[in-house]
């Protein structure tokens, strides 16, 4: 496993400096330019992945607030959109000891940038989110939320993964706006990508995860664990989405929550994830109950 994450930092890094390569002209601005974007990009890469490009992903969209009359906006999670006017998130980005209480999303934006965020369709929340009744905002188990849109997005939603697509998947691919360092404090606010391995998802009913379920802090029958040694979720990235490849069809699998119990690090080290699969029933409830 540790070799075939080198391999992808690897790859990841031969693309960066083509491209470097390929856009640096002999003019000196220029090439001082891009090399200080190429600089900033593998500096990124170590937690949050590789940068994605514009187009790529518009569902998954930044979480925030915005006072009323105002446009000063504090992004601070990621969410992704399962209908045209309901995108899901973490319970835990609302809270309200951090003065977080979500009441507007931005989709379709690669970044924070002035020139990204104008093509970003800005929207703004209908009504309070609805948390899991379920949510325990100790251990943070149910960590899950849906927010219903004011006005329905240009941007495409994406699938939610049936339950037989979830039990056999091996790996998941994680998008979001999250920090990229170990602790947790940088870059927050450019969206990122990398398929990461799963490493513990309950398959079948008779699995005994109690040993795990306590080394790791989560939950088997609701949550499944992933990524570790460098490549990892981070904060910012909480409520994004966790995708896996349904025979070429991108569907959301799970929602960033939390970092394992046994980590060393903020980030790095592997995360939690919360299962769409086993929460479909809560997230029908909440879109019919909105005649969605």
């Amino acid at each position: 496993m540790a070799f075939k994450i080198l391999s992808q930092k690897h790859e990841q890094l031969a693309e960066i400096v083509a491209q470097y390569m390929s856009e640096a002209t002999l003019k000196r601005t220029l090439r001082t330019k891009k090399a200080l974007e190429m600089a900033e990009t593998i500096t990124m890469s170590v937690i949050g992945g590789a940068s994605v490009p514009p187009g790529i992903h518009p569902e998954c969209c930044l979480v925030g607030q915005v006072s009323p009359g105002s446009n000063a906006f504090r992004w601070y999670c990621s969410g992704v959109l399962i209908h045209p006017q309901a995108v899901l998130t973490a319970a835990h980005c609302l809270n309200s000891q951090k003065g977080q209480s979500p009441n507007v999303v931005a989709l379709n934006t690669v970044s924070l940038n002035n020139s990204d965020m104008v093509n970003a369709d800005i929207i703004r929340i209908l009504r309070p989110p609805v948390i899991h009744p379920f949510y325990n905002s100790s251990i943070k188990i149910h960590d899950i939320a849906v927010l219903i849109l004011r006005n329905p997005s240009i941007v495409a939603p994406v699938q939610r993964a049936t339950h037989f697509e979830t039990i056999n998947a091996n790996s998941v691919t994680v998008v979001g706006f999250g920090n990229t360092n170990p602790t947790g404090t940088l870059n927050f606010g450019k969206k990122r990508t990398i398929n990461i391995p799963i490493h513990l998802l309950r398959r079948n009913p008779g699995e005994n995860f109690n040993q795990t379920e306590n080394s790791f802090g989560f939950e088997s029958d609701v949550e499944f664990v992933a990524g570790g040694n460098g490549v990892d979720a981070c904060l910012g990235d909480s409520g994004g989405p966790a995708y896996l490849d349904a025979s070429g069809v991108k569907k959301v699998m799970g929602l960033v929550s939390r970092k394992v119990r046994n980590a060393v690090n903020e980030c790095g080290n592997g995360g939690i994830y919360t299962r769409a699969d086993v929460h479909e029933s809560f997230i029908d409830d909440v879109l019919s109950a909105n005649n969605l």
